[in-house]
């Protein structure tokens, strides 16, 4: 009895670390998607001068789509649409704000002018990508420490 409450404990423990693990896969997705989705805005808006609601309708992405972010700027605006991800809490909240003050402005200016804002928002996202990426990977080998010493301790501790 002591065996199955501690391997029930030991699946408890690991169901909740690896969820917490997959939500910031997940913010880490979403920050890769957004970086395409600028750099695509800043190509079309460059080279074809193309309206924001044509890339918009042109634009797919699995992760911007399951997030909710690209159905909310086909609908409501891209500055809604970031309004919505930073509710959600999917991006850091500093680089959200930074990412709605950029969507606010998106379409609202002249050709040179919003490439130049993409290309300033293209950087921040590579920026924070870059510190992302390590800390995911600690992220991911300390949830995996954390599962085995933790279900090891329980069991030892039960048995």
């Amino acid at each position: 009895m002591r065996l199955i409450g501690g391997c029930l404990l030991s699946a408890a423990l690991s169901l909740f670390l690896l969820s917490r693990l997959r939500q910031k896969e997940e913010s880490f997705r979403v920050l890769s998607a957004l970086l395409s989705f600028i750099r695509e805005l800043r190509q079309k808006i460059s080279v074809f001068g193309a309206p924001l609601d044509d890339i918009l309708q042109s634009y797919t992405d699995r992760a911007l789509e399951e997030c909710g972010f690209l159905g909310t700027a086909r609908e409501r605006g891209l500055s809604a649409a970031g309004e919505a991800l930073r509710e959600k809490g999917i991006l850091p909240h500093a680089l959200a704000s930074e990412l709605v003050s950029f969507f606010s402005s998106v379409g609202k200016g002249f050709q040179a002018e919003e490439v130049q804002r993409c290309h300033t928002a293209e950087e921040l996202l590579i920026k924070v990508r870059e510190e992302a990426l390590p800390a995911l990977e600690k992220k991911r080998k300390l949830t995996r420490a954390l599962i085995l010493t933790g279900s090891l301790f329980i069991l030892i501790i039960l048995w």
